[in-house]
């Protein structure tokens, strides 16, 4: 099978890493010394392999540990009845998955309040009704021009970005500057481009939401965030500054601001760095008194 499909990309002349093999939960517990084989197979050949339905059987996590596939895909069962058992299940998948470098993604999600927690948890690929139906080649082929489809050359960009968890911003690092703070105070990630000093907001946490309409007029549709280029904005002189330290030497750097009669510290850390040369930032936000 390995051969085969190996000839079939040589032979059109297609990269090998762009086709993606997938092996579903059962198949590979029916038989899980063969398809180690194939795996290994398959990934000496170039191609990425990744598995289907996963937590749909009842040693899924047994799987992650035997396996070295490049990518789970969460079974669609748990976007059924969503609520918080379901989120707080998919939550410790994501992070689980994350600290051991395997790729997520979500099918099945269907409602917008699926996408915005699925995104703040860290999934980093979302599949379902919310953005269409599956679709016939021959479809596919007549609206080529049309459909959005991401350019290549940033899909390890998005890859990085979207992995980080808004929800628990402490876990993407053992930093002791924030070592032992709280998980879910207010934090966003935004593109930074150096030449128009300008940060493009794109992702951001309920706690950073209610921070920016209790403490400042600036008033976002966060619900569209991520889906247009409407949340631009030019930070303080300060802040700039810092972006530039931390892309400099990619660590966490901090900047304080008098709030009233608080203070407001912010946590800022470069996360990757797309084709154009423009990073993505975490911002992390403490109040303090």
């Amino acid at each position: 099978m390995v051969q085969i499909i190996s000839d079939l990309m040589d032979r059109y002349h297609r990269q090998r890493s762009l086709l993606e093999i997938e092996i579903t939960e059962s198949a590979y517990a029916d038989s899980p010394e063969d398809m180690e084989v194939q795996i290994e197979r398959f990934h000496k050949a170039g191609f990425q392999v990744w598995m289907d339905d996963f937590g749909s059987g009842y040693s899924s996590l047994n799987l992650l540990q035997d396996t070295n596939f490049d990518l789970i895909k969460l079974d669609m069962r748990f976007m059924r009845n969503f609520g918080e058992k379901n989120e707080l299940i998919i939550g410790a998948m994501l992070s689980m998955a994350n600290l051991m470098g395997v790729k997520t993604l979500a099918e099945g999600v269907e409602e917008e309040e699926q996408l915005n927690f699925l995104r703040n948890a860290g999934c980093q690929r979302i599949q379902g009704y919310y953005y269409d139906c599956p679709r016939p080649l021959d479809y596919i082929i007549e609206h080529k021009d049309q459909l959005p489809i991401e350019d290549l050359s940033d899909m390890d960009f998005y890859e990085q970005v979207s992995q980080f968890n808004l929800s628990d911003p402490f876990s993407y690092s053992q930093d002791s500057l924030v070592s032992g703070l709280i998980s879910a105070v207010p934090c966003c990630i935004s593109v930074w481009n150096d030449e128009t000093e300008q940060l493009l907001l794109i992702r951001a946490n309920d706690s950073f939401r209610k921070v920016q309409h209790d403490y400042t007029k600036i008033r976002y549709d966060f619900d569209q965030i991520g889906k247009n280029d409407d949340y631009i904005y030019r930070p303080a002189d300060l802040t700039i500054e810092n972006i530039r330290q931390t892309i400099s030497n990619h660590n966490w750097e901090s900047v304080c601001y008098p709030l009233g009669e608080k203070q407001l510290t912010v946590y800022i850390h470069d996360l990757a760095k797309n084709k154009d040369g423009h990073h993505a930032l975490v911002f992390v936000t403490i109040i303090s008194d």
